[in-house]
């Protein structure tokens, strides 16, 4: 089945409509995301000020049109360098190659968990993967993570030979 680029802009597993959602939903759960989606709006508020001053654009029409222009330019800004710098790899399998085929908790932006840190599912082989940082890590069922494949030059997946433990990547861990 071909999806058309429009459809998967908006309905896609990487479409503005799933980062709307994993968006509004995580304001439950941090209230830090509530604040920065106030501060959109604020942005978005103080804009469509601005045009209403310069070129007597309603506030009606500003600030509805400048939320969606600044949660689009939010959307691009976090899924450009997914898809740019960080391609997803083939799983185990062999069968999930693309941000298509690997899903993520709902409320978790693009399956963001923390900082340099995204969490995944191959929707075909169930398998659960870390990426943590330049590492794709896969997660054994008792909960272990086993170097799977890295990140080597632009866009290229190598395998991890790295036998060290996975914690004294972190950062902060030295």
């Amino acid at each position: 089945m071909k999806i058309s680029l429009f459809e998967g802009l908006i309905v896609g597993r990487w479409g503005w409509a799933v980062f709307l959602a994993d968006l509004f939903v995580g304001q439950i759960r941090w209230p830090g995301r509530f604040i920065f989606v106030i501060f959109l709006y604020s942005i978005s508020l103080a804009l469509a000020s601005h045009l209403n001053d310069e070129i007597g654009l309603s506030l009606w029409i500003g600030v509805p049109s400048l939320i969606v222009i600044v949660l689009l330019l939010v959307w691009a800004l976090k899924l450009g360098p997914l898809l740019l710098f960080y391609p997803f790899p083939p799983c185990r399998g062999g069968q999930c190659c693309s941000i298509n085929d690997y899903a993520w908790v709902v409320g978790r932006i693009y399956g963001r968990e923390k900082w340099g840190q995204y969490r995944y599912w191959c929707k075909c082989c169930d398998d659960e993967y870390v990426r943590r940082g330049t590492r794709f890590l896969h997660v054994l069922p008792d909960g272990t993570e086993r170097p799977y494949l890295k990140l080597v030059g632009f866009r290229n997946w190598q395998p991890d030979t790295t036998e060290s433990d996975t914690d004294d990547h972190e950062p902060g861990n030295g």
